[in-house]
């Protein structure tokens, strides 16, 4: 995504989630958002509850690469049932993980859940972490400051 685009991005993600995701992770090669609880009556109306928890999504076949602040691929939040597979994830670096960060670590205040992720038969090289793990990086337990 273009960084002149960013700023928008951001502030329709926010809106959406009701946090922000990039504040660990900027731009990974592919982001899952994940699903989102909004009240009824939201601005913009949203489903609630929708999407991942009853269909089996999939990041397959893909190779991702050069990623420089965001690692390979960033989950965040309720991906129920994600598989990601059969992926070449390679030279792409990450401020927690360089290639595939199914949690982001240091998000004061969420206790982010994603049950059921699958990770298989994905070729994962030459990825870095800055302040974690250059492959894959798996975050657990309620997260505090």
């Amino acid at each position: 995504m273009p960084f002149t685009r960013l700023a928008f991005w951001h502030q329709k993600i926010n809106t959406l989630l009701g946090g922000d995701p990039f504040t660990a992770n900027e731009n990974p090669g592919i982001m899952v958002l994940g699903q989102t609880n909004q009240p009824a009556g939201a601005n913009p109306p949203t489903p609630v509850d929708v999407g991942f928890a009853s269909t089996i999504s999939r990041i397959d076949g893909f190779q991702i690469k050069g990623s420089i602040a965001g690692g390979g691929i960033g989950v965040w939040h309720k991906a129920n049932n994600l598989r990601i597979s059969n992926n070449r994830i390679i030279g792409n670096q990450g401020s927690f993980v360089g290639g595939i960060g199914p949690r982001r670590a240091r998000d004061p205040g969420h206790a982010l859940r994603e049950p059921n992720i699958t990770i298989e038969y994905n070729q994962i090289l030459k990825n870095g972490g800055v302040n974690g793990p250059g492959g894959i990086g798996i975050f657990t337990g309620p997260v505090t400051t």
